[in-house]
């Protein structure tokens, strides 16, 4: 049944200090290997300081969005551009074929006699 409603009775002091008499003669002290060191600073810092990496992304994301801003109006000022040269082409051959086209005039060819 106490397992059940998870009751606990409280240990007393007697007993607190004959637990830990054990586990310092068990447990000896280990010095952690530098890769786990900087693991661990990692990770205390990514959830210590999430603001940092969102910030990041976020201006990650801008240069991104900018190069691509960028790209798309380059190629729509390329279209516009493409667009009124040809309409000026057009306007200019429809102008000269109004008129009429000049007559050159052939230098008569001479003769080697």
């Amino acid at each position: 049944m106490n397992r059940i409603l998870k009751f606990r009775r409280k240990l007393s002091g007697q007993e607190m200090m004959s637990i830990e008499s054990v586990l310092g003669a068990v447990m000896q002290p280990v010095t952690p290997r530098p890769e786990f060191i900087h693991s661990l600073q990692e990770r205390v810092l990514a959830t210590s300081f999430p603001e940092a990496e969102k910030i990041e992304k976020q201006a990650k994301q801008n240069v991104v969005m900018l190069v691509l801003s960028l790209m798309g109006v380059t190629i729509i000022l390329g279209v516009w551009i493409r667009v009124i040269v040809s309409l000026l082409k057009m306007i200019g051959f429809n102008h000269n074929s109004n008129r009429r086209p000049k007559r050159r005039r052939i230098a008569p060819a001479q003769s080697a006699a």
